[in-house]
């Protein structure tokens, strides 16, 4: 759990719920809430998930096809963002940036193309922000937080 004691001195943590709809907040209100770090805890003991605030000045770059996971990391010199990943590619960095707006790298929808099927489709990659104040969360990996994954 140290891990986790050190992601919540640094950023805002809220509850998830868990299940099919573990990326979904456990409360209404909660972007307007703080809670306790014993809280965090007992939400992810209980078998629920933990989720990061994205707040002005953040930016969460959510990679979500693999060619992107791949090259990201080239791209960059010096990598000193927060990440994480699942099936052992890091899916998502989380840095401190000053985004205005939200952006997202898509593939057109071209007429007698093949269908872009998969969770994620189209979608190449993500760059989010609450830039404008608007609430937006993301959902950390157990393992990102608990000591106990390997």
């Amino acid at each position: 759990m140290e891990e986790l004691k050190e992601l919540a001195e640094h950023h805002r943590l809220i509850p998830l719920q868990s299940g099919a709809k573990g990326k979904q907040p456990r409360d209404r209100g909660c972007a307007n809430r703080d809670y306790t770090f014993s809280e965090i805890v007992e939400n992810i003991t209980t078998g629920n998930n933990v989720g990061m605030m994205i707040e002005k000045g953040m930016v969460d770059v959510d990679l979500d096809w693999p060619e992107a996971q791949r090259l990201w990391p080239m791209s960059l010199e010096d990598d000193n963002s927060l990440k994480w990943g699942r099936k052992g590619l890091i899916t998502h960095h989380v840095y401190r940036c000053a985004l205005e707006t939200p952006l997202n790298f898509e593939l057109p929808n071209v007429v007698g193309a093949p269908e872009m099927k998969g969770a994620h489709g189209r979608m190449i990659l993500q760059l989010r922000t609450s830039s404008t104040g608007e609430p937006y969360h993301v959902m950390i990996p157990p393992w990102r937080c608990c000591a106990t994954h390997a």
